[in-house]
């Protein structure tokens, strides 16, 4: 029986990988992911039915930096100033980054859909990394 193997890129707009029953393999970057998913922890509000059977461990960073004239030290400071920023984030507003980008700043009170709110706007950089859309 041949069964279905996703690689999509945009995790976060069918994950599990299309939904139960869908597909039988998915990969996907960063394992965290597939962590918060098992778990229903960060982005998902309830564990999904996956399991791990391979990771190939590699060295992932999510960096967060502010210009210094707008005078931030932490993130719980833009959550309490409720200032409108303009995020960049690498990818589609559909792919990993946002979701663990989110997860982060949920942890500190408030979420990308708040900065939006606030006035806020996010800027995704799209792969040749010369173009960038509004996701706002």
């Amino acid at each position: 029986m041949l069964g279905t193997v996703s690689t999509r890129r945009d995790h976060g707009s069918g994950f599990p990988a299309g939904g139960p029953g869908r597909v039988d393999v998915s990969i996907l970057n960063p394992a965290a992911t597939l962590t918060m998913a098992h778990r229903g922890t960060g982005a998902f509000d309830s564990p999904k039915n996956v399991a791990a059977i391979a990771v190939l461990p590699h060295y992932d960073q999510l960096g967060f930096a502010v210009a210094s004239r707008l005078g931030f030290s932490s993130l719980g400071d833009i959550a309490a100033e409720r200032y409108p920023l303009r995020v960049s984030v690498r990818g589609s507003i559909d792919a990993c980054t946002p979701i663990m980008v989110d997860v982060v700043l949920r942890a500190h009170g408030f979420t990308l859909a708040d900065i939006l709110a606030w006035g806020g706007e996010m800027l995704i950089a799209r792969q040749d990394a010369t173009v960038w859309t509004s996701a706002a």
